[in-house]
């Protein structure tokens, strides 16, 4: 598999908070959006950003 470069523009927004922006199309919002709705009641919070971390570490931990 070829390894690519992934470019991401970051700004900070406070002393605890980045802002990260990435380019979804257009087919990929639905499933990103009903993943982050899945985690969110799954881990008990109200943040997408809590939700996205979880689903982050499970694809890490997953051999």
């Amino acid at each position: 598999m070829k390894e690519r470069k992934v470019n991401i523009r970051t700004n900070q927004t406070t002393g605890k908070a980045r802002l990260r922006f990435y380019g979804i199309a257009p087919d990929q919002i639905d499933g990103i959006v009903l993943a982050l709705e899945k985690a969110r009641k799954e881990y008990e919070t109200d943040f997408d950003s809590v939700a996205l971390e979880a689903i982050c570490n499970e694809y890490l931990n997953t051999p």
